[in-house]
């Protein structure tokens, strides 16, 4: 008898970092959060239609929620509430005004 314990198992893709952030038929709520995050020069990739991903971040626009790797959801939502967080972990550098500090791992 074959072994059916991985029936159906399909691995997940990996993410790619360079794929395009804009697509046909994106909701306005992810269009005025690419626009955010370009707007503030942050370095953004699209894991899937409906998450952005920025260092440490995801965000969701479509829904405002945002979760940190290894905190999980935030209890705020929303572009103003990503901007404070996104402070909080990648805060612009005073000797490097526009440069924005990434963490490291």
């Amino acid at each position: 008898m074959p072994d059916r314990s991985n029936a159906g198992f399909r691995p997940m893709k990996r993410a790619s970092r360079t794929a395009p952030l804009d697509r046909e038929g994106d909701e306005k709520a992810m269009t005025e959060a690419i626009a955010w995050f370009r707007d503030r020069g942050f370095e953004v990739y699209r894991p899937s239609p409906i998450q952005l991903k920025c260092g440490p971040i995801s965000y969701y626009p479509s829904t405002g929620t945002i979760v940190r790797d290894g905190s999980g959801k935030e209890p705020e939502r929303g572009l103003s509430a990503l901007a404070r967080i996104l402070n909080e972990v990648m805060p612009t550098r005073d000797d490097e005004p526009g440069v924005i500090r990434l963490p490291t791992e």
